[in-house]
């Protein structure tokens, strides 16, 4: 085997708001009190977090790891390993985006073992991560590919949620009763599924651009992304807008109860530590004024967005009348 006396050591370079801004937003909660540190080789190196999720800290340690590069190296011969893979190489980018990503949520117990096993019983990702690909092609192949993870089969007309409500139906007699209630081993509902694979399909289609140089014509803002200007970072859409997240009853059983001077502003708040708006049942009643949750927020921008261009398509009609 030949052993390349090159080394390449690649840094991502994002920018302010996009895809990932959210992501890299989360692992650097709880960590804005951290202190810079003076990195050296010769110096004591605070704590991973630290490091990572400090941006003068990071750009510290990729300036030394790039002055000082290791002698040892590890090689893997990637012609073999395409060649052994071969029937399942195609389907890869797209895969990978669907099963979880740095920009696209993952499937509770699904990992990439999984994922590859199902690659190689047959099952195809040809639209995910082609610009040119119809929506319902994409949903269905995704639907397909995600029930085989799950070990379900999917029929004709079957949606994520008729997979879920099935893959619960038979853990009902496969597992005890405390693993059947754990609703993170369950497939996604359909209106949340749908958004994700809209993350993964912007995202593969990113990738397989790479060798073009030239970018997809894709807006994320139109496949599962939303713009939140407080934070200036884009977040997952986790539910179409309008989309009620459980029956009015069971809402009714998922309050908070915050009474701060800023209520709902931090993860004490089980709505936010749930992802999730406050609702008239809360404490805070979910008021503008009042609530800071960031979910409820950026709710109420969605749906002032949406009232805002139901009121520009209504003054479009009566103008034409």
């Amino acid at each position: 085997m030949t052993v390349s006396s090159n080394v390449f050591v690649v840094f991502d370079k994002y920018h302010k708001k996009n895809i990932k801004s959210s992501t890299r937003a989360a692992r650097s909660a709880g960590v804005q009190h951290c202190k810079e540190h003076v990195i050296t080789l010769t110096t004591p190196i605070p704590s991973r977090d630290v490091v990572l999720n400090v941006a003068h800290n990071k750009e510290q340690l990729i300036e030394m790891i790039t002055e000082e590069l290791l002698d040892r190296t590890t090689s893997v011969n990637i012609g073999d390993t395409v060649i052994k893979h071969q029937a399942i190489v195609p389907q890869l980018l797209a895969a990978h985006a669907l099963t979880g990503c740095d920009t696209v949520g993952c499937y509770f117990g699904i990992g990439k073992i999984k994922t590859v096993k199902v690659l190689k019983a047959g099952y195809k990702l040809n639209s995910i991560g082609q610009p040119e690909a119809q929506h319902e092609t994409i949903i269905r192949e995704a639907t397909q590919f995600i029930a085989a993870c799950y070990g379900e089969k999917v029929g004709p007309n079957d949606s994520m949620s008729d997979i879920r409500y099935g893959h619960w139906i038979s853990s009902m007699g496969r597992k005890s009763a405390a693993s059947v209630h754990q609703l993170k081993t369950l497939p996604p509902t359909s209106e949340a599924f749908v958004e994700n694979v809209k993350r993964a399909h912007f995202q593969a289609c990113i990738w397989r651009s790479a060798l073009t140089g030239e970018a997809p014509d894709m807006d994320p803002l139109e496949n599962g992304w939303v713009s939140d200007d407080d934070f200036g970072v884009l977040r997952p859409v986790t539910l179409p807008p309008q989309t009620e997240i459980a029956p009015a009853a069971v809402m009714k059983l998922i309050q908070c109860g915050c009474l701060s001077e800023t209520p709902c502003s931090t993860e004490r708040c089980g709505c936010v530590a749930g992802q999730m708006s406050c609702s008239a049942f809360c404490r805070c009643r979910a008021e503008i004024r009042t609530c800071r949750n960031r979910w409820t927020l950026l709710k109420q921008r969605i749906e002032d967005a949406n009232d805002s261009d139901e009121d520009e398509s209504n003054d479009e009609d009566d103008s034409d009348d």
